[in-house]
């Protein structure tokens, strides 16, 4: 069956990607803050759905797949689970 036509949210999945693919660059260069900066936007734009949106559970599961792949890159890097100030 033809999927019917989404522009509002294909486009802000692609605009998610992009977000989440320039916070991977970053990442790989280094730029911890600037790519965790990235990363949030990515994931706002998903949160940011109308919870009455039809695709709303595409979107779910999008967002879900997208903050475990950004989790991956914090546990590895970015300072996820770090005791602040640790002796």
């Amino acid at each position: 069956p033809k999927v019917p036509p989404r522009p509002q949210l294909d486009e802000r999945l692609r605009q998610a990607d992009l977000h989440f693919q320039e916070g991977k660059r970053l990442y790989q260069l280094g730029e911890t803050d600037q790519a965790r900066a990235s990363f949030d936007r990515a994931v706002e734009l998903l949160l940011s759905s109308p919870e009455t949106a039809p695709d709303r559970a595409l979107m779910e599961k999008k967002l879900e797949h997208l903050v475990d792949r950004i989790h991956r890159y914090d546990v590895e890097g970015m300072g996820a689970g770090e005791e602040q100030g640790a002796v």
